[in-house]
């Protein structure tokens, strides 16, 4: 048997959400964690799922997208066209044939924009690069989005409490080391930072319920890791309705 037959043969329980496909790859020592054709990783098929079974996602709606993973990009960009805005610090890094990608720098760009603006709102790992107050960045976040309008985000977490630096005298070593990567400010707190989301969005509930929207077998078919349904972790979906 060759070895690409041997791959399908292992994965072919496991299909890929966002383009079905049934080939995945390992990544960052996580098995199947990367779908070989789109690349998703399991927080973009997870959110992905979780838009698709609320039926978020409709022509028409407008669409703040930070630092937009490809495979979703493509998604809303056909599903949305004008309406759809990815956008990022450094948007020469996409080089996207599908749509301009706009320059937004959320420490900065955010009180700029008018209030209302956006029906929904999606970033993905991206709060622990920025150099500035999170508390700040989700409540200009909070009043750029429409009332009724929905926000949708993850963040890495390690520990409890949160962790920060936005020191620039911090070396690419101690950033990592403190991190977990070399271009991150922050690591998230399991306890403090859904209390701060709560107090931000004055909500109780901070959280999607995936286990009340998807059996065992979805997630597990998806190639998302059972135990995200259980605990807060890099796959957990934060999400506000305003």
């Amino acid at each position: 048997m060759l070895q690409s037959d041997r791959v399908k043969e292992v994965t072919s329980s496991i299909c890929c959400p966002v383009c079905q496909s049934v080939e995945f790859l390992d990544f960052n020592g996580r098995k199947n964690a990367r779908c070989q054709r789109c690349l998703s990783v399991e927080r973009s098929r997870l959110l992905w799922m979780v838009l698709q079974r609320l039926e978020i996602i409709k022509p028409g709606i407008r669409v703040l997208h930070f630092a937009p993973e490809l495979p979703l990009l493509m998604r809303f960009h056909s599903l949305l066209g004008d309406f759809y805005h990815p956008c990022d610090l450094d948007p020469l890094r996409y080089k996207s044939r599908y749509c301009r990608i706009f320059p937004i720098n959320m420490c900065d760009d955010l009180q700029k924009m008018p209030s209302e603006l956006f029906d929904v709102i999606i970033h993905n790992h991206v709060l622990e690069h920025i150099c500035c107050s999170v508390e700040d960045t989700l409540v200009e976040l909070n009043r750029i989005l429409k009332k009724g309008g929905n926000h949708f985000f993850t963040v890495p977490f390690r520990g409890n409490e949160t962790i920060e630096d936005i020191s620039p005298s911090l070396t690419d070593e101690e950033r990592i080391k403190l991190f977990g990567q070399h271009d991150h400010v922050r690591i998230f707190g399991k306890e403090d930072f859904p209390a701060l989301l709560k107090k931000v969005w004055n909500v109780s509930d901070v959280t999607v319920s995936v286990k009340s929207l998807f059996s065992e077998t979805e997630i597990e078919r998806a190639a998302i890791p059972l135990k995200s349904l259980e605990e807060i972790d890099a796959n957990t979906i934060f999400h506000q309705v305003k």
